[in-house]
């Protein structure tokens, strides 16, 4: 029995409790104190300090006289208890301050050493493949998957083979029907591009053996096809419509306004994907304005990729030389999937190859 239980047991204060109350025998008032409920005619009778009262005043709350000693000596304990661990707060404070610069530098190499491990942990996770990188403005990967739908882990996902820069061409122009992919295949470009540059491995056919066919001789001829993405910087796209009401931006002055973002800040080894350039106004004036802005970003070296349904964008870019051309057709044996392939020139001029003729 503790000390105070048998204060309450002894037979000179059982009497002189409030028990009709219905609380507890003993509580805590404010600041700790151990207080018992005592009948108000009883407060004076030197059981102790008293150190609250109940509503109906009929019950006072004193704190008996033979705990009063014990209970100083318990907030002595503790006030010293708090000062010896803000002593011990303090010196962990000046040893921190003391060792800023280095933990500084740690916390910093973790959040590196997390970063590079999170990487790798997608790039498994994408079954991804590290490419080669140079600073000529190349991309060239087969069999390449948008990461979204790899993580999505859907079966019967088509890879696409890409070509930008590979053959000495700055301009990649993709053409084929609506929902066909060509918008996908600019998003995948730019992922790409920002993949390469944190490090990450892309979901794309590993280095393999390409056998062709010598036109002349007829002998096989072996190229090892790596695949390649250099480094782009900056990647700048427009991709969607910006039109907004509320900052009075129809659809084609929203384009404008990002063509004009675009030339500010393409140079050399910039990547630039825009998607149906020209459109939004009437159909000349967007080829016209198309063609001017190709012409821009080729003479800066900038590499360009396109999405586009104007005949004279297919036309200029069979003509020219710094352009392939990309077509996206359905395959129904694949139900409706789509194939992206580089294919020369010579598919949007009047020859046996142009698949529109079959």
């Amino acid at each position: 029995m503790t000390k105070l239980e048998t204060i309450i047991a002894s037979p000179s204060m059982k009497n002189k409790l409030a028990l009709e109350s219905g609380g507890p025998i003993f509580s805590e008032v404010n600041g700790g104190r151990i207080v018992i409920p005592v009948q108000d005619a009883y407060k004076n009778s030197g059981v102790g300090i008293m150190h609250d009262v109940s509503r109906s005043g009929k019950t006072v709350f004193v704190e008996p006289t033979e705990i009063v000693g014990p209970t100083n000596e318990m907030k002595q304990v503790e006030v010293e208890l708090r000062q010896e661990e803000a002593k011990v707060w303090r010196q962990l404070t000046e040893e921190v301050i003391k060792h800023r610069d280095d933990i500084e530098r740690s916390v910093s190499s973790i959040v590196q050493i997390d970063l590079v491990l999170a990487r790798m942990r997608l790039g498994d996770l994408l079954n991804g493949v590290i490419p080669v990188v140079k600073d000529e403005g190349v991309m060239s990967v087969r069999e390449a998957k948008h990461p979204v739908l790899v993580l999505r882990e859907l079966e019967d996902i088509v890879g696409n083979d890409i070509d930008l820069g590979d053959n000495g061409n700055q301009g990649l122009v993709l053409t084929g029907p609506n929902s066909g992919g060509k918008t996908v295949i600019l998003k995948l470009m730019g992922l790409f591009a920002y993949m390469t540059r944190d490090g990450i491995p892309l979901p794309a056919a590993p280095a393999c053996t390409s056998i062709t066919v010598d036109e002349e001789t007829g002998g096989e001829i072996m190229e090892e096809v790596v695949p390649r993405v250099d480094y782009f910087d900056p990647v700048l796209a427009d991709i969607g419509d910006i039109q907004s009401v509320d900052g009075d931006l129809s659809t084609f002055s929203g384009h404008m306004l990002v063509c004009r973002e675009v030339l500010a800040n393409s140079k050399k080894n910039a990547l630039v994907l825009m998607d149906e350039l020209g459109s939004g106004t009437d159909p000349a004036q967007g080829v016209a304005i198309a063609q001017a802005l190709l012409e821009a970003l080729l003479e800066r070296g900038t590499r360009v990729a396109i999405t586009t349904h104007y005949m004279e964008l297919k036309q200029l870019a069979a003509s020219d030389d710094r352009f392939e051309v990309g077509e996206l057709i359905y395959m129904i044996l694949s139900v409706c999937a789509c194939v992206f392939m580089c294919i020369c020139a010579c598919v949007f001029l009047q020859c046996e190859c142009n698949p529109s003729k079959e």
